[in-house]
């Protein structure tokens, strides 16, 4: 993937999610757009968002464990073991339902 953007979509915005956890979702949201796998590792994330690796360590357990709109999943591809992130639309609404209600 060589673009030198990230498209955001608006419903990402005033919805509590920090900077960078607006950016890893949007980043996986590209991907699967482009009907593309995220074998993006934390490292890479990091490097391609201009923060540390524990700074995307700890979006992704919120994006993952708290807010649930991004799975994180292990598959094994050539004999190695990789983690490979995507976007759940069902659970992103249903976020969106609640910070809508809580408004």
């Amino acid at each position: 993937m060589t673009n030198l953007f990230l498209m955001i979509n608006k419903d990402l915005l005033g919805n509590g999610l920090s900077p960078i956890e607006i950016l890893i979702t949007a980043q996986v949201m590209e991907f699967q757009k482009n009907k593309m796998t995220c074998y993006m590792t934390d490292e890479q994330l990091a490097d391609s968002l201009g923060v540390s690796k524990s700074t995307v360590s700890r979006a992704l357990g919120k994006l993952s464990d708290e807010k649930r709109f991004i799975d994180r999943h292990t598959e094994t591809v050539k004999s190695k073991q990789v983690r490979t992130l995507s976007f759940n639309q069902e659970e992103y609404e249903k976020f969106l339902k609640e910070k809508r209600q809580s408004k």
